[in-house]
């Protein structure tokens, strides 16, 4: 009978081994499906960025081009200053808006030059001259797709956020990359959050700071703010790149 008792707690333990190992095994094969569908998610918003941005350049900008050449048989000297502008300024702003939809990276620079570019783009756009923009980063930084852009993305919000609202004279930018994880940080020499310049997240004013915190949401990642002593504030954004798709690029490359 002690035996029977022995064995039957025995097959009962057993059964509850096999059953917490199984739901950890479910747990982990729906945590890594949940994962690869927010990354084919974000995969597809770029794609469609690219096709409204090849779109807008090879059909949109090629007429402005068209109706620019016919214009110039136009006898009225005051009209086509006038019409040359308006196209001048739209074909600007249609090439901003194809930037924005989906970022140009130049395959003859290093993932560190296109960084290095945009930010002397919006040091030049933005800064007038008056603000300093650092850039630190590995020669060997290497992100594979999706994270090359949603990086881009995230540099460009926050050092523009920087520029238009911390009233600093420098910034420092921070590119980090250890294996899978990547880390952006993004630091300024300006009035910090003790004047409330940026208010709350969660407000319409930080659009885009909503917009990284909902794309970071995706791919588990993470941003962190904080005042930096005496004055100024840095940004931090945390990205781990996981998936079989990232560690096939890392193999490939």
């Amino acid at each position: 009978m002690i035996l029977l008792f022995v064995l039957l707690r025995l097959t009962l333990i057993y059964k509850e081994l096999q059953s917490t190992i199984l739901e950890k095994d479910n747990y982990k094969v729906a945590r890594d499906n949940f994962y690869a569908h927010n990354l084919m998610q974000v995969k597809k918003e770029e794609e469609l960025k690219s096709n409204v941005s090849n779109y807008l350049h090879d059909e949109i900008l090629q007429d402005i081009l068209s109706i620019k050449n016919m214009i110039n048989k136009s006898d009225k000297e005051e009209v086509r200053t006038i019409i040359f502008e308006t196209l001048d300024n739209l074909n600007l702003s249609i090439r901003d808006q194809m930037q924005e939809f989906h970022p140009t990276l130049l395959k003859s620079l290093t993932l560190k030059e296109n960084y290095g570019y945009l930010l002397k783009t919006l040091e030049q756009n933005y800064g007038k001259g008056e603000i300093e923009i650092i850039f630190h980063c590995m020669n060997g930084l290497f992100l594979v797709d999706p994270y090359h852009l949603v990086v881009y993305r995230i540099l460009k919000e926050l050092v523009t956020n920087a520029i238009k609202h911390s009233q600093c004279s420098k910034i420092t930018v921070t590119l980090k990359q250890d294996n899978e994880k990547v880390e952006l940080i993004v630091s300024d020499d300006g009035t910090g959050l003790k004047e409330k310049v940026y208010g709350k997240i969660g407000s319409a004013l930080h659009k885009g700071l909503n917009s990284i915190n909902e794309q970071l949401f995706l791919l588990n990642g993470k941003m962190t703010i904080l005042d930096d002593e005496p004055n100024g504030l840095s940004v931090c954004v945390q990205i781990f790149m996981k998936g079989d798709d990232s560690y096939q690029y890392f193999i490939n490359r």
